[in-house]
């Protein structure tokens, strides 16, 4: 599933503006799952048109699923977006408050990217329209 907004492209060089972007692209929904959003940025910052949800994935991370999707990320950056970067947002239903499985997704997402040397951003929850990193 990828994102259906009208893309315009804007310079996320800093927190405000990368959590400010994905409040608009996660924000309004509300998935009656878990999903995990991967935003690809370009070597300068720049949002590209490429964001993909990955719907209903579980509570718990599972390190190999983990490491394959990042390696998918690190393949695509290097064949499609040189020098590129990410910022992941996982989205689920309840409370806006962080628990120890978004803090524990957000850890081997961490280091899943930099085993893949993927420039990661950050990793946001989106909740009920809140968006913060985790």
């Amino acid at each position: 599933m990828t994102a259906s907004h009208a893309f315009k492209p804007e310079r996320l060089h800093d927190e405000p503006s990368l959590t400010g972007y994905l409040h608009v692209i996660v924000g309004p929904h509300e998935m009656p799952q878990r999903c995990l959003w991967v935003l690809f940025l370009d070597a300068d910052c720049w949002s590209t048109p490429v964001v993909v949800a990955i719907d209903d994935i579980p509570r718990e991370p599972c390190p190999g699923t983990v490491d394959g999707l990042l390696g998918m990320v690190a393949s695509t950056i290097e064949s499609r977006l040189p020098g590129g970067q990410i910022a992941l947002a996982l989205e689920r239903p309840g409370s806006p408050w962080p628990r120890a499985d978004d803090v524990g997704w957000a850890r081997m997402l961490d280091d899943a990217a930099r085993r893949r040397d993927v420039v990661l951003r950050g990793t946001y929850l989106s909740v009920k329209g809140y968006v913060r990193r985790l």
